[in-house]
């Protein structure tokens, strides 16, 4: 998207032909689902999925509609419920329908430590 703008600098620090870079927050998702990049697989058929971890550790594999990629994830529009186990990491190690020893991620720990939840890291 290209956009044109007039601002008033009184010290002079851009000058006629000088270019910026902007970022304009077009809205924001409060109840928004993201997921790293590397979370999401493409099937056979170019269609996007995620491995979600189970309550009982078992792996599945869940279809997901994507919407736009921003800050390195990816912001989920529908097939993920909040507080889904997504795996990011690790795939050539199991197949669907396997049982895996899940292992937080950094993000998550700090995320859950942030929201006071038990068991995180402190």
């Amino acid at each position: 998207m290209t956009l044109r703008a007039e601002f008033d600098i009184p010290n002079r620090e851009l000058l006629p032909g000088m270019y910026v870079r902007v970022r304009i927050e077009q809205g924001y998702d409060a109840d928004a689902l993201a997921v790293p990049v590397q979370a999401v697989q493409r099937n056979a058929g170019g269609g996007a999925e995620v491995f979600v971890v189970k309550d009982d550790n078992r792996v599945i594999v869940q279809p997901v509609r994507l919407g736009s990629q921003q800050d390195g994830q990816w912001l989920i529009l529908d097939g993920l419920k909040p507080g889904a186990r997504v795996v990011v990491d690790g795939f050539q190690k199991f197949a669907a329908g396997d049982t895996v020893t899940p292992i937080p991620t950094q993000e998550t720990k700090a995320a859950d430590a942030s929201a006071g939840l038990p068991g995180a890291a402190r």
